[in-house]
């Protein structure tokens, strides 16, 4: 189980950083700037460092200084974490603990399935072994 929870917190703040890259993408586009899908990658990235001043577009010459400000408010930002432990609170012990069920009877019908001949190999490989020794 703990295999399966490690997976899922970090899909889960994988996430995170995906929805607070959307909020500024689209910020972006307010201010009338189409982010690439590299440069959104490059976004989540730096949002995973703590680094997010290291961003820079490269769309205009190289002699045009152009800034765009980004202002992203307090209460946008603690809506969606909140959403978050929100989630995580409630919902995502329920979520591990349905997808373990599901996973295991899916596992068990293929253990079911293959286990008679793995069964034969077995004893075929100990048989072998009693014979060398």
């Amino acid at each position: 189980m703990d295999v399966l929870e490690k997976a899922f917190l970090e899909a889960y703040s994988g996430a995170m950083y995906e929805v607070f890259t959307d909020l500024i993408a689209k910020k972006f586009a307010a201010a009338g700037v189409t982010l690439t899908v590299r440069e959104r990658a490059r976004l989540t990235e730096l949002l995973q460092a703590d680094r997010l001043e290291e961003l820079r577009l490269r769309r205009w010459p190289w002699w045009v200084d152009r800034k765009i400000d980004i202002e992203v408010p307090e209460e946008e930002v603690a809506a969606i974490g909140r959403r978050f432990e929100k989630f995580a609170d409630e919902g995502l012990a329920n979520l591990v603990v349905s997808a373990a069920k599901d996973t295991s009877v899916l596992v068990l019908k293929a253990v079911d399935a293959d286990w008679p001949r793995q069964a034969r190999s077995e004893e075929r490989a100990r048989r072998g072994f009693d014979k060398r020794l």
